[in-house]
């Protein structure tokens, strides 16, 4: 009965340890893309936490006769610096048919639009600057 206790109590140690490294990894993961999105737009560290390793990031660029879309795949470290920081944006999300976060500025052409995966939590996977 030694070796079941001892079994027991490794076993119960490394459940704990797996527990505590996963929580001291980063924030928290809401059950709700709403609550997430509100943490991802209001505070840089739980962006760093949530991105992907690679972003596909899209940009309208003027262009003759129309403008055009160029698409590239970035590092989560480009994505970063590519997420706007505008206190005044307004923000809507959408679930359907991939978790969105679509960020405006009233009068101005500005948009960009932030796609998400889930997975064990939220990632952001896609970032499209709609913006001229």
């Amino acid at each position: 009965m030694t070796g079941y206790l001892a079994r027991a109590a490794l076993a119960a140690a490394f459940s704990l340890l797996a527990t505590s490294a996963f929580a001291a990894s980063g924030p928290a993961c809401p059950a709700r893309f709403a609550e997430f999105a509100k943490g991802f737009v209001e505070h840089v560290a739980t962006r760093q936490s949530f991105v992907g390793a690679r972003v596909v990031a899209t940009r309208v660029v003027a262009g003759e006769p129309e403008p055009k879309t160029i698409s590239r795949t970035v590092s989560a470290d480009e994505a970063l610096g590519l997420i706007p920081n505008i206190p005044k944006a307004q923000v809507r999300l959408s679930e359907r048919p991939k978790p969105q976060i679509t960020l405006s500025k009233p009068d101005t052409d500005f948009q960009v639009t932030l796609t998400f995966e889930r997975g064990r939590c939220w990632t952001l996977v896609r970032i499209d600057d709609e913006s001229l």
